[in-house]
């Protein structure tokens, strides 16, 4: 019992001071690897400006149970607030992960400073660098400034600047009741067509009815990228969703999506498949068929990433009168000319309900099993990939994830990413390391800048009102970075 004991501590106001994650079934080695178990403990402190901020920038001490430092096996993050609680200053390194020397600039110090504005309490500029274990800054992102607040308060334009190559503006369009109506890039002097624009279209009920992206071209001729337009039932449920991608009269690919309505998806159409979902009154999905188009089509060129299979498979779940969680899947099951059928994917649990394996059937019949292990507050630590023995294992520092590395199966480091903030940078070996940040506006993930302010490009990112990141546009062109396709099951 005392190896499954997650201990938390306590200071006199109830605030967490240290954490001491329970071992679980995890081995000697994995705890060595993840820096899990009793000698691998988290502390925090409050309220006291931590010994490496410059105390003359006016970092506050104060009685209001700010978080200022983190300490865990895997990094230790600072961080300094103003006279009004609101953080100013922050710093990430990691704690001597295993097996990460060799990689360059894995050592550094990440760093984030933030301004406000004369009251102190609106931010109005944040800014990412790095700096060498010398002290030396090796790497400063763009500043990128909130302006334009609207009558909450609310930031409705945010401007990036690009050094020498001027400024990239992005802007959200509000109506009367304050929901967004249009998202623009402006890419100032370094591009003379493309500035993307995103455009929402809302009934009388402030309820989305399309969204769609559009480059422009000479002579202001709009180009569109992707469009999704909904439907809704008399409830307020969305009862249809179709997307377009690429050109209105001639789109790459369409998807259209129906919904029952509790809301739940039950059918769903794209160029080269149907689907058709059963779930009962209680939430549970009982049977699924996909069938592939193309099998009835000329033959054709290949989808790009297209992995649509025809399949009709049954849900089981685990049995409640043998102790089983009812709503939780066992395995997906094709019935067939076999007496036992074909399970197609299959799933385990520990006693906490995390997935521990999932084995997925290939087109050829093998199969490919993820295993995956979890630490004393379940956090999933690792997955292995049974086919190729790549695994990724990942480290966390005060509940928010800092690391992820993905080795090969003789063990090398493939890559690896560290977060801080909007901050994400990979690190490969050999090379130098890739920084990115993602741009929020109006509670909304709007883009991605990568690089420095000199070299960095910037993207305009299209998402979905199921939260689907379809498309990133580069914003300086207007071209097709990334595009993602969804299908019934995600």
């Amino acid at each position: 019992a005392a190896d499954y004991t997650h201990r938390t501590e306590f200071d006199d106001l109830g605030r967490t001071v240290k954490i001491t994650p329970a071992v679980r079934d995890l081995s000697v080695a994995e705890r060595d690897e993840f820096k899990a178990g009793p000698g691998h403990v988290s502390t925090f402190a409050y309220d006291s400006p931590h010994a490496s901020l410059d105390a003359a920038a006016g970092h506050a001490n104060h009685t209001i149970g700010r978080l200022t430092s983190a300490v865990s096996p895997a990094a230790t993050t600072i961080t300094g607030f103003n006279e009004f609680g609101l953080p100013t200053v922050g710093s990430q390194r990691l704690n001597d992960l295993p097996g990460l020397s060799g990689l360059s600039g894995i050592g550094d110090t990440l760093q984030t400073a933030v301004s406000f504005d004369e009251t102190g309490l609106q931010p109005t500029t944040i800014q990412y660098s790095a700096r060498n274990s010398a002290g030396q800054t090796v790497f400063t992102g763009p500043a990128v400034h909130a302006s334009g607040f609207d009558r909450d308060g609310a930031p409705t334009a945010t401007s990036i600047d690009l050094g020498s190559r001027g400024t990239m503006a992005i802007a959200v369009d509000r109506n009367a009741a304050g929901a967004v109506t249009a998202r623009r890039t402006n890419t100032g002097g370094l591009s003379e067509f493309s500035n993307p624009l995103t455009r929402y279209n809302r009934d009388r009920y402030g309820r989305l009815t399309s969204q769609e992206t559009v480059a422009f071209g000479e002579n202001d001729t709009e180009i569109q990228r992707y469009k999704q337009t909904l439907d809704y039932y008399d409830n307020g449920q969305i009862s249809q969703i179709k997307e377009q991608l690429g050109d209105t009269t001639q789109p790459e690919y369409t998807t259209d999506y129906s919904y029952n309505h509790r809301g739940e998806l039950s059918s769903a159409w794209g160029n080269d498949y149907a689907a058709s979902l059963y779930i009962r009154a209680s939430g549970r999905l009982d049977y699924a068929g996909v069938f592939d188009l193309t099998l009835a089509q000329p033959a054709q060129a290949p989808i790009p990433g297209r992995r649509i299979t025809s399949r009709f498979a049954n849900y089981r779940y685990q049995d409640p009168a043998a102790g089983g969680d009812p709503l939780r899947l066992t395995a997906l099951h094709v019935d067939d000319e076999t007496e036992d059928g074909l399970d197609l994917a299959t799933y385990l649990y520990d006693e906490a309900g995390n997935t521990t394996n999932r084995s997925v059937t290939n087109p050829d019949n093998t199969a490919t099993t993820y295993t995956q292990r979890w630490d004393g507050p379940s956090s999933l630590r690792k997955v292995t990939n049974s086919s190729t023995g790549q695994t990724e294992t990942y480290f966390h520092d005060a509940g928010t994830r800092v690391a992820a590395i993905r080795k090969n199966a003789d063990g090398t480091i493939n890559s690896v990413r560290r977060y801080f903030g909007a901050q994400e940078i990979v690190y490969t070996p050999g090379q130098q390391p890739a920084y990115r940040q993602n741009l929020t506006l109006a509670g909304d993930t709007i883009g991605r800048i990568d690089g420095d302010a000199e070299t960095g490009t910037l993207e305009h990112y299209t998402t979905t009102v199921q939260g689907h990141h379809v498309l990133a546009l580069a914003a300086q062109d207007a071209a097709t970075r990334r595009v993602t396709r969804y299908g019934a099951f995600g």
